[in-house]
């Protein structure tokens, strides 16, 4: 059993359709929707801590 915490949450549609598209892409095309999710996930947190300490 994993040790990851298991979170719900809802997305526009619009959303949900670009995050399919996205296995049509070489980065993710072996990878399940919540594969996907957690990769975009920590990008963007990433982008988020990059953005924070410039600001700082």
């Amino acid at each position: 059993m994993t040790k990851m915490k298991r979170v719900t949450f809802s997305v526009p549609e619009g959303m949900a359709e670009k995050i399919l598209m996205l296995r049509k892409d070489d980065k993710f095309i072996h990878c399940s929707y919540s594969e996907i999710v957690r990769r975009l996930l920590d990008i963007g947190l990433n982008v988020q801590t990059q953005e924070n300490n410039q600001a700082s």
